[in-house]
Order: structure tokens, then C-alpha cells, then sequence
């Protein structure tokens, strides 16, 4: 689902900050991302998507007017600035975008084989799966702490989150120097060092 927020409902807001933000500079921004997104959608057989309408969805979303009235509301903790969280937003409709497309798939491996061709999968304990989710997302919330205010490193997170790990793949994503990504990186470690975990 792409409207996501604690109290579960739109917060308005975020509304007077969105009308006072440079819209010219922030989408200059958002495009080099949207366009990567949007040819990796058409890689997978999602041909109807163009970058400006990815950037125009998160636009609305974060104005709380998105389609079938879905909205997101803006988590300054994790997203301390505009544009990554605009673009936390785009990678949100993607993601939703992808699943679409592989519960299609999935819904055709139903029909053309039906559920007695299926193994079902053995997961792994409710408690420990429950358990390491919360982890991982009060690691992910203490690393977004500690580089608040940082947009280069908090573009190579986003990038992480992509599976984009590999400074010239981060350089290529972002289009940033590679020694502005290698600079990052290294503020990076050393701003979370200690978040390490220990064996």
C-alpha cells in the first residue's frame, strides 16, 4: 500500500512546507531517479510509465490527494529532507507497481497449473521472523538518525535499499562523482560504526 502513516490518517500539514518548497529544483532532483525507476519498470514488462508521472503520483501522494484518496505522510525522522523523501515515496510506487506485476504472474502460474503442482514454502518461526523485522527497522531508523541532514549519504542509503551497493553503481544511479560517493561511504561507516552489530 502506498498511504503509510502511524496514526492512520493524512497529516495536512506537511501541506504549508510542500507550498513553500523550490518545485523547479526538487523535480530537477527527482528526475534522474524516477528515470532509472521507470526503465526498470519497462525491463519487466511495465511499459506505461514515464518518469514526470512518477514524480507527479508522489507529488500528490504527499499532498495527500493521490489516487483512490491514498496519501503518505512525510516521517522527518527518516527523512529529515524533501527530496529523499519524495523519492522514498516514488520507490514506494514501484515497489507497488512490481508486486502488481508478480501476483499477475503468479495468478497465471495458478491457472495454467493449478495449486496441486505448489509446494508450500516453510517459513521460518512467526516469533523470530516478527522479531528480526523489528530489528532491522530500529537499525534502519538509528542509521537515518545518524546522518540527518546528509543528503549524499542519505542517497547512498536509498541506493542500499535498491540493493544498490557498489560505489560505481551508486555513482551511475545518482550521478554523482564516484569520489563524492567514496566520501559519502566513508562518513557513512564512520558515522555508524558502532551500530555494527557484535559477534
Amino acid at each position: 500500500m502506498v498511504n503509510a502513516s502511524e496514526e492512520g490518517k493524512y497529516n495536512p500539514k506537511i501541506r504549508e512546507e510542500l507550498e513553500k518548497a523550490d518545485w523547479k529544483e526538487i523535480s530537477f532532483k527527482l528526475l534522474w531517479y524516477a528515470t532509472s525507476k521507470a526503465k526498470m519498470l519497462r525491463a519487466i514488462g511495465i511499459a506505461d510509465v514515464d518518469p514526470e508521472d512518477l514524480i507527479q503520483e508522489a507529488i500528490s501522494l504527499a499532498y495527500g490527494v493521490g489516487p483512490n484518496d491514498t496519501y503518505r505522510n512525510w516521517n522527518k525522522e527518516l527523512y529529515p529532507d524533501l527530496v529523499g523523501f519524495l523519492i522514498s515515496v516514488i520507490k514506494s510506487i514501484v515497489s507497488h507497481k512490481k508486486e502488481n506485476r508478480e501476483k499477475f504472474k503468479t495468478q497465471t502460474i495458478d491457472d495454467d497449473f493449478g495449486d496441486k503442482d505448489l509446494k508450500p514454502l516453510s517459513p521460518e518461526n512467526p516469533e523470530e521472523l516478527v522479531t528480526k523485522k523489528h530489528d532491522l527497522a530500529k537499525l534502519k531508523q538509528a542509521i537515518y538518525e545518524r546522518v540527518k541532514g546528509d543528503e549524499e549519504v542519505g542517497m547512498v542509503l536509498l541506493c542500499f535499499e535498491d540493493r544498490i551497493s557498489k560505489p560505481q553503481q551508486i555513482a551511475e544511479e545518482t550521478d554523482y562523482d564516484i569520489n563524492r560517493i567514496n566520501n559519502a561511504l566513508r562518513r557513512l561507516r564512520r558515522k555508524t560504526k558502532d551500530l555494527a552489530p557484535t559477534t
